[in-house]
């Protein structure tokens, strides 16, 4: 986990961290994202995270997680580790506040998670633990907007035999029935 110093909560602004979409539907087997969005950063800019994103394992299995680069070229980097349906998040930025602001803007992707439908159902995408900061090392409040994902089973329809073949199989079922019928009356 990324460390920095925090100091006293501010009051001023209120951050959010979002999982985006906040909804989405799926088959089994497909592969989905979420991304995880800060935003109204103004009038700061995000300088340090740290958190927790929680999910189902029976329903989806954990890929990949990439990174959103808004944390600048002086950043520790991205760091994740996943331990059971939890995937723990953190990265802290040594930019200086005015790179941070221009590099941010009001809102940015900090990173797109990826996952596999292993299991139909729903799962849950829940933010936890949060710990924010703003480009000065200053604690922030935030508001976080959790998600979810439904995993459908996939219904493999059974084709249905095309008119031409069964046509064509009746016909010849004709032809074999009278071929027989004139068989047997040559015979008789």
């Amino acid at each position: 986990m990324g460390v920095w110093l925090i100091g006293a909560m501010s009051a001023a602004s209120a951050y959010d961290l979002t999982v985006t979409p906040a909804t989405q539907t799926t088959g089994l087997g497909s592969e989905i994202s979420i991304a995880v969005t800060a935003a109204d950063l103004v009038p700061g800019a995000l300088g340090g995270y740290s958190f927790d994103l929680s999910f189902e394992g029976s329903v989806l299995g954990f890929d990949r997680v990439v990174d959103g680069f808004g944390m600048g070229a002086n950043s520790f980097g991205l760091s994740y580790a996943l331990s059971g349906n939890t995937l723990s998040f953190a990265d802290t930025s040594f930019d200086d506040p005015a790179t941070l602001l221009s590099l941010q803007g009001p809102s940015f992707t900090l990173f797109t998670v990826y996952f596999d439908a292993v299991g139909a159902g729903t799962s849950f995408l829940a933010l936890s633990g949060v710990t924010l900061a703003d480009a000065f090392g200053n604690g922030v409040d935030f508001t976080s907007y959790d998600g979810s994902v439904t995993v459908e089973s996939v219904v493999t329809p059974v084709p249905e035999p095309g008119t031409l073949p069964l046509l064509a199989l009746g016909g010849l079922a004709l032809m074999w029935v009278k071929r027989k019928n004139q068989r047997a009356r040559s015979k008789a």
